[in-house]
């Protein structure tokens, strides 16, 4: 327990050693992004205090010292009952620089990403990359999503199409203007498919006819 008494009357040299013991706790403290601020102004405050107290030949220093060191256990309880930040843990994985990674969608564990300029549809499993090429060439791939069954649509900026791939599958479905958003309904059977046309100014989807078992395109003019 801090003893005030025995503080307010240590040497000069030992009382030094304490403060810069203390300064130098406090700025390992203060860089720890973990640690949450109210812990940080306590254990601030309590460096202060001390050296307040330390200049006894101030009386008002020396006061606001020990006032400060009475509101020190409030501030310790208030740090304790506080969470902790958590600091943000980034990874990051390397690709060709000529690759351009643009859109990215999440399956599970599975990260799917589009790779624009190599034209290539991509996956990040574990700390491993797979690529596969779309079948048209410069189709500069945009967008993507995965859909309940694991397909992944995409959206072929360049190419005028929508893309659907399963490994090792790709199916391609031709429009009218350069599509670039896609989303997915995933609450049906057979998913309706929504993408946007950028030069168009249109958007459509693509569904499943389960009578005459083929896909259909609808654009809807803007």
């Amino acid at each position: 327990m801090l003893n005030l008494k025995s503080l307010a009357t240590l040497k000069s040299s030992n009382y030094t050693y304490v403060f810069f013991a203390l300064t130098v706790f406090s700025i390992l403290i203060l860089i720890i992004p973990s640690i949450n601020f109210l812990f940080k102004f306590f254990i601030f405050n309590l460096s202060f205090s001390i050296a307040l107290v330390y200049f006894k030949k101030f009386k008002a220093a020396k006061k606001l010292g020990y006032l400060i060191i009475l509101f020190l256990p409030l501030i310790l309880s208030l740090s304790l009952l506080t969470p902790a930040s958590k600091a943000a843990l980034i990874t990051e994985y390397y690709i060709p620089i000529d690759y351009r990674p643009h859109g990215i969608a999440v399956s599970g564990s599975d990260i799917w990403f589009t790779a624009q300029f190599a034209n290539k549809i991509c996956l990040l499993s574990g700390s491993t990359i797979y690529e596969w090429n779309i079948p048209t060439l410069g189709s500069e791939p945009y967008e993507l999503a995965v859909d309940s069954e694991g397909q992944v649509w995409f959206t072929e900026y360049q190419g005028n199409k929508i893309g659907r791939f399963k490994n090792p599958v790709f199916v391609e479905f031709n429009l009218s203007g350069r599509p670039m958003g896609i989303a997915i309904d995933k609450n049906v059977s057979f998913p309706n498919v929504w993408f946007t046309e950028f030069t168009g100014n249109k958007i459509g989807k693509i569904y499943y006819n389960t009578t005459g078992k083929y896909w259909v395109i609808v654009e809807y003019t803007l």
